[in-house]
């Protein structure tokens, strides 16, 4: 990467110098966020971020109308559809009734 330019005081006015360094700092690489590859989305994050919401939801619509809700969702694993973990485990607690569908 080119060095920070500087000012060239006599043959550069103010403006000119700082329309330069606009240009410098256009150049300069961005920052690159990198992604990890697959499910990037654990039990964990699962169970401490979205799921209260949707369990408050649940409870919710229950003293609205209570009868037989379900939640859907798709068979992600971090959703805790297939084994034991936190996720079934707060499902459990709540009386949350999946129906089963594909990844």
């Amino acid at each position: 990467m080119p060095p920070k330019p500087r000012r060239r005081p006599k043959t550069e006015s103010p403006d000119e110098y700082q329309a330069r360094l606009r240009e410098w700092e256009a150049l300069k690489p961005h920052k690159v966020d990198i992604k990890p590859q697959g499910n990037s989305m654990t039990q964990k994050y699962y169970t401490e971020r979205l799921l209260p919401v949707y369990i408050e939801a649940m409870q919710k619509a229950r003293l609205k109308d209570p009868g037989n809700w379900l939640l859907q969702e798709d068979g992600d694993p971090s959703h805790g559809m297939r084994k034991e973990g936190l996720a079934r485990r707060l499902k459990d607690e709540n009386w949350i009734v999946n129906l089963k569908h594909p990844a």
